[in-house]
């Protein structure tokens, strides 16, 4: 599905079949405050503080502190310590700004059809006739939130070969070592049917690439990871 969407992005300039971000919608939405296109619902102003009176009318009032997740599309740069990039997921798009040392430190990591997580204040963009946008105080990629977050690797199946365990082992083995239990749900034989949580020793990092990898198996109905921020 990934490919296509890039063929459709090269050859009609947009997504037709979907968003590259489809995907990763549920880890997304686990990582942010809320998907991009419901900021405005979400969104309430912080109150005005006693001592903001009409002369104070053109200060910058505080942000709200936000989480938005989503792919860059657009990276644009001001020099060599700003940059303006806009993220987008299936439901809409925002600006994020990086200044100064933030912007020094993730440069690399802004680059087109990365996913990024980026925490910050959020506030109305008044130059952009009431868009939002986020001025960044970090960013990771959804790989490192996964790496840094994921504690639970959850796989559906459903008619499975004999050999699926083996190669689903194989598939893990390059990941072991992470924070994340690995449970196959809905595994059956003849006498019954249960889920199977994999031992301590079978932990992963979940990033995408296992998923990926896992989600393209034979018997693989879906993989999903179970996100817990705030425990590295």
């Amino acid at each position: 599905m990934e490919h296509k969407l890039q063929g459709e992005r090269d050859t009609l300039g947009h997504y037709l079949s979907g968003h590259p971000t489809d995907p990763w919608r549920e880890e997304l939405a686990q990582l942010a405050t809320c998907p991009l296109g419901e900021i405005a619902d979400r969104y309430q102003p912080p109150r005005p503080r006693k001592n903001d009176g009409d002369d104070n009318r053109f200060r910058r009032g505080p942000d709200t502190p936000w989480t938005v997740a989503g792919m860059v599309v657009a990276v644009r740069k001001r020099g060599d310590s700003d940059a303006f990039v806009r993220l987008e997921d299936g439901t809409g798009s925002i600006e994020v700004s990086f200044f100064g040392e933030l912007y020094q430190q993730v440069a690399p990591l802004l680059t087109r059809d990365e996913l990024l997580v980026v925490e910050g204040g959020l506030r109305i963009d008044d130059f952009s006739g009431g868009g939002f946008q986020v001025r960044a105080s970090s960013a990771y990629t959804l790989a490192d939130a996964c790496r840094r977050f994921a504690r639970l690797l959850r796989v559906k199946i459903n008619g499975i070969g004999p050999d699926f365990i083996a190669q689903f082992r194989q598939a893990l083995a390059g990941h072991r070592g992470g924070g994340a239990s690995v449970v196959l749900s809905g595994y059956h034989n003849a006498m019954a049917q249960a889920d199977i949580e994999f031992g301590q020793e079978w932990k992963v990092h979940a990033i995408p690439e296992l998923l990926r990898a896992v989600r393209g198996m034979p018997g693989v109905l879906g993989a999903g990871v179970r996100i817990v921020k705030g425990n590295d």
